[in-house]
């Protein structure tokens, strides 16, 4: 059939589909048949191949819009027009004439759409738009042929120097201009330039090829469209004008048809494509690019014409030494799509494809390599890889080889019947298309083929479980295919199943009945493991122990369902003699690692079981139980570790890491006694004699306050005496006196001055500080009234001594007048501006404690004027405070008092109250004992919950406060308190204060309320501290990382800016 009857048929129908583009079953099917009987060509009559066949056909490695030229095109052009006037005349014999030394093309429809019957008339119609495109950008168009010719050899032009988005920008009125000039302006173009378009248009269709922009990401995917139909008909003219096709052209042509068969089902367009196919070069037909877009179309229905052609070329591709993997998953689609419609002649070509590559030694053999743990899906990867050796990702173990072989080739073994060794071959098409099938079932049931069947069967039923949660309702059915599977699994011989495969196999199955839950095959499986004796090893090398070692995980996640016999038979396992100690020290950790990432608590009781049936734990695993208990805070359980276990070197140091960073990131005030003792215990036994590693030291340095705080502050002086001995540098003074405060505070007054004693030691080489910790300690100890032991700390000599340090030492001296005297003398140094507020307060502070109210009175009114507000109210508050600290004035007379001085000292010196001065006054009205009895003290307490202090609901009884009390029973004026509340310097005081005063009036249940309250809001206000430390060191963390990227940044403009110098 020449190639002119072709145009007439077929070609110029394209440019309707324009028009409309009806949907697959709104095809014109007469016209499709009337062109096929004209002059469609056998399915199996060759065709002449274009120039250059050596050569190899235009993939994506090519140049990008780069057509080949090495193929002459004819000398003379002819016209386009001229040629559709005769084909309008006469029908084909001008358009014949054009393409005499061309090869033959069978008969085809080209359109897009649908094939219609010959028009008189080639109309381009606008196409659709893409649905890339934006739906609002109008399309170009042009007032003459001239601009339409000169927009497309601008775009050449600039297709091998321009950019994605210039390309996309000039392509939009090239496609204009097609739809607008097509018949008028193609024939005007030479065979380059209609090279360059065809080719262009094709790399613009074929998404996978199309180039990325290195700037932006989305600039070229905005524009791109599908162009099949601009390359048809571009193909189209320059067959009619008898051009050369190149090797490029030739590809795209047969690109572009194909997706007209694909998405129309035109057969006339598969004989297009396929006479393109055939004009490529033999040596470059089976490359991917080539022969996968090809395949797909003609491997579609077994029962359309070409399918045994091209099913015979898949073959005959497959049959090469290492094909392609697109080729071989086309071949496990046909496979697997197509199992029960293939005739036999179909299987039987497959198949002897299949025993070739089997059973010839020429094929590629598997790579023997010895790796340390393999699964299941290894197997099956294994079986594909005997078949294709493009699946060589997961190399299997030295000895196991053979096995696969043998189990391979007796699943094509000719003494099966040719359907079952095609089930065979569907159900790993199944396994390596990741589908499901329904007929799975009945596949890997197939007799002679039971390995085949257990493990492809097997593997597929893990992904499924592994892949997406098991529903309730579809529990049962995936119970009853696991089982079936075991039976299948277990009436194979002991012989015929490697001690390799078996423990995979076993491992997979109990992973199966745990996320199944399945107990029916758990029980036979751990019968299996014990009497195969899974679990010996026969080689201390690889990959032997890591097998049993993900055995025994498995076990591990079995324990976590079931306890029961599980339990029992991993410890039954574990305390086999046959396991060396490395080797069990690694199923051990296995185990722990398993069952504390789900359930620390039950790894734990595991350990302890382990330890009284005397299996020996290594410093290994039980780091790691350790581990998850800390990140559970179970800390009397890691107390225990402690003390029970033997650990000690690197392991102990690893511990005590994890221990003490765990309390470094949570920020815990306190712990329990028995951890705080155990981790005192380990630091003196280990580091009596070892230097602290410097990952150690801010963690034990954070850890020492919380020993304090969990009763162990003798225990606490002890490790810091033993660091200091081998390491003097740990500690900085400020630590010291942290931990001074911090035994202060539990009323360790002489643990303190011990601690003192021990930094005093530390730092004897540096005066200066040892004056500054000499003092600071001093002043602790004299608001403690521990006046003895303030006495001792030496500062440095009277030369040297500050204001400070001088009022400190008068405070050490009896109440006498020449202290108050002594105190006059300091007057002007004190009232001088330079003078801070506290050295002011401690001057007040000794003033009252030996009866100079006078003298305070004088001192405030004369500094005043200098002080901060809030050293003001401080002193004030002192002022207050002093006439509560002598019994000379009570009940009604000490609470007037209070209230005149108070007043006093707001109206003369501008003092502003705080919460401190209301305790101070709650408590000068406390000791009106005639007065305030226990019902007005509650009375009392229940309005100062209604001002604001705190008290959860849980004790309130009536009236939403803790006693009942009405309203107004007893009121005190708060309005004029603007400060907020806190636990330490306000709550806390207050309700002791309450305490006592319930007790002392005999009203225990009342005064016992009040403490729960307190201990309740004391919990509350550890853990808004711990709260706003976690947060503080999470800023911090964000600070320094925000400052780490910044000089990364700044390092690396400097670079580049050295660079560019």
């Amino acid at each position: 059939m020449s190639l002119e009857l072709l145009l007439l048929h077929g070609v110029k129908l394209r440019h309707a589909s324009y028009a409309t583009k009806p949907t697959l079953w709104e095809q014109p099917q007469e016209t499709a048949e009337l062109i096929c009987e004209e002059g469609s060509t056998p399915a199996g009559d060759s065709m002449t191949s274009g120039s250059n066949d050596d050569e190899s056909v235009y993939m994506g490695s090519m140049v990008p819009f780069e057509p080949d030229y090495t193929t002459p095109c004819n000398p003379a052009p002819i016209r386009l027009d001229g040629a559709l006037a005769a084909r309008r005349n006469s029908g084909h014999s001008s358009a014949q004439a054009c393409v005499e030394s061309q090869a033959q093309l069978p008969k085809a429809s080209t359109t897009f759409a649908s094939v219609h019957a010959p028009s008189t008339k080639w109309s381009a119609l606008p196409k659709d738009p893409s649905i890339d495109t934006d739906a609002s950008t109008e399309t170009v168009t042009f007032s003459s042929l001239a601009d339409a010719l000169e927009s497309m050899v601008k775009l050449v032009g600039i297709t091998t120097s321009g950019t994605p988005m210039q390309i996309q920008i000039h392509l939009e009125p090239v496609v204009s201009a097609l739809q607008c000039f097509g018949p008028q302006l193609l024939p005007r173009l030479d065979a380059r330039t209609s090279a360059e378009l065809l080719c262009l248009f094709g790399k613009m269709s074929d998404g996978e090829d199309i180039p990325k922009p290195r700037s932006s990401s989305q600039e070229w995917g905005q524009g791109r469209g599908k162009y099949w139909e601009e390359v048809i008909m571009i193909a189209e003219a320059k067959e009619a004008l008898g051009h050369v096709f190149g090797k490029k052209e030739n590809y795209w042509s047969m690109r572009a048809y194909l997706e007209q068969a694909k998405s129309y089902d035109i057969p006339a367009a598969r004989q297009v494509a396929k006479a393109y196919y055939l004009r490529l070069a033999a040596s470059t037909r089976s490359d991917p690019s080539i022969i996968v877009p090809y395949l797909n179309i003609f491997l579609v229905c077994p029962s359309k014409p070409g399918f045994g052609e091209a099913l015979d070329t898949l073959c005959r591709i497959l049959g090469q030494r290492n094909p392609h993997r697109r080729v071989v998953e086309i071949f496990w689609r046909v496979i697997l799509v197509h199992n029960g419609t293939l005739s036999p002649d179909h299987k039987t070509t497959i198949l002897y494809m299949i025993y070739r590559r089997l059973f010839s030694s020429q094929f590629f053999a598997l790579r023997e390599r010895s790796i340390s743990s393999f699964a299941i899906r290894d197997l099956v990867t294994g079986f594909a890889a005997s078949l294709f050796p493009c699946y060589q990702e997961h190399n299997l173990p030295d000895g196991l080889l053979p096995w696969v072989q043998k189990v391979v080739r007796s699943s094509v073994n000719e003494g099966i019947p040719i359907d079952d060794r095609f089930k065979n071959l569907a159900l790993i098409a199944a396994w390596i298309l990741s589908l499901e099938s329904s007929d799975l079932p009945e596949l890997w049931h197939l007799p002679n083929s039971h390995e085949w069947g257990a493990v492809i069967g097997l593997a597929i039923l893990d992904r499924r479980i592994r892949s997406q949660p098991v529903g309730s309702s579809e529990k049962e059915g995936l119970k009853d295919i696991a089982r079936s599977l075991w039976r299948l699994w277990a009436d194979i011989p002991a012989f015929d199943k490697p001690r390799e495969v078996g423990r995979v196999v076993a491992a997979t199955f109990l992973h199966i009945a745990t996320r199944l839950g399945d107990g029916l095959l758990l029980d036979p499986c751990l019968k299996y493991i014990s009497t195969d004796k899974l679990m010996t090893v026969s080689s201390a090398e690889e990959p032997e122990p890591r097998q049993v070692e993900q055995l025994f995980g498995m076990l591990s996640q079995c324990i976590l369902v079931s306890k029961g016999r599980v339990w029992t038979q991993t410890l039954s396992l574990l305390k086999d003699t046959s396991h060396s100690p490395i080797h069990l020290s690694l199923y051990l950790w296995r185990i722990f690692q398993e069952l504390g990432a789900q359930n620390a608590e039950l790894a734990y009781q595991f350990f302890r079981e382990c330890l009284s049936r005397e299996i020996p734990v290594s410093p290994a695993a039980s780091i790691l139980v350790v581990q998850n208990l800390a990140l559970e805070q179970s800390w009397d359980k890691v107390a225990t570790i402690l003390q029970e276990v033997q650990i000690s070197g690197t392991s102990l140091e690893l511990i005590l890491e994890i221990v003490l960073s765990s309390f470094r990131t949570s920020r815990q005030e306190a712990t329990t006694p028995a951890l705080a003792a155990a981790v005192g215990e380990a630091l003196l036994s280990h580091f009596s004699n070892t230097s602290v590693p410097s990952r150690l030291k801010y963690p034990i340095r954070f850890f020492l306050p919380i020993m304090i705080a969990s009763q162990h502050p003798r225990k606490t002086v002890e490790v810091l005496e033993v660091l200091l001995h081998r390491n003097p540098t740990i500690f900085s003074s400020r630590y010291f006196i942290r931990v001074i405060h911090t035994l202060f505070r539990r009323r360790q007054l002489a643990l303190g001055f011990k601690v003192f004693c021990l930094a005093a030691e530390a730092f004897k080489s540096r005066p200066v500080i040892v004056s500054d910790l000499a003092r600071k300690t001093k002043l602790a100890l004299v608001r403690a009234g521990a006046f003895k032991l303030a006495s001792h700390p030496r500062m440095t000599s009277p030369i040297h001594r500050t204001l400070r340090d001088r009022i400190v030492c008068l405070s050490l001296r009896r109440p006498a007048y020449t202290v108050g005297q002594s105190i006059y003398r300091l007057i002007p140094a004190l009232t001088a501006p330079l003078t801070r507020g506290p050295v002011k307060l401690i001057a007040v502070h000794v003033l009252l404690q030996n009866r100079r109210f006078a003298l305070a009175r004088q001192l405030i009114g004369q500094s005043y004027s200098q002080l901060k507000p809030q050293d003001l109210t401080a002193i004030g508050n002192a002022y207050l405070h002093g006439h509560l600290l002598y019994w000379n004035k009570r009940n009604g007379r000490l609470l007037r008092h209070v209230v005149r001085s108070k007043n006093f000292l707001a109206q003369k010196y501008g003092f502003v109250p705080d919460r401190v001065t209301v305790n101070i006054v709650i408590k000068a009205m406390l000791r009106w004992r005639v007065y305030l009895d226990s019902r007005n003290i509650m009375s009392l307490f229940d309005h100062l919950v209604r001002k604001g202090y705190p008290a959860s609901e849980r004790w309130h009884t009536a009236n939403d406060v803790p006693f009942g009390t009405l309203p107004g029973e007893m009121a005190l004026d708060l309005s004029g308190i603007q400060q907020g509340l806190s636990f330490k310097r306000h709550v806390r005081p207050l309700y002791k204060m309450f305490i006592r005063e319930l007790f002392l009036r005999k009203n225990p249940r009342a005064a016992h309320r009040i403490v729960g309250i307190l201990k309740e809001e004391e919990a509350r206000a550890v853990r808004a501290k711990e709260h706003r430390e976690r947060a503080r060191r999470l800023g911090i963390i964000k600070k320094q990382q925000r400052e780490r990227t910044l000089a990364k940044k700044r390092s690396g403009s400097g670079g580049s800016a050295s660079n560019d110098q």
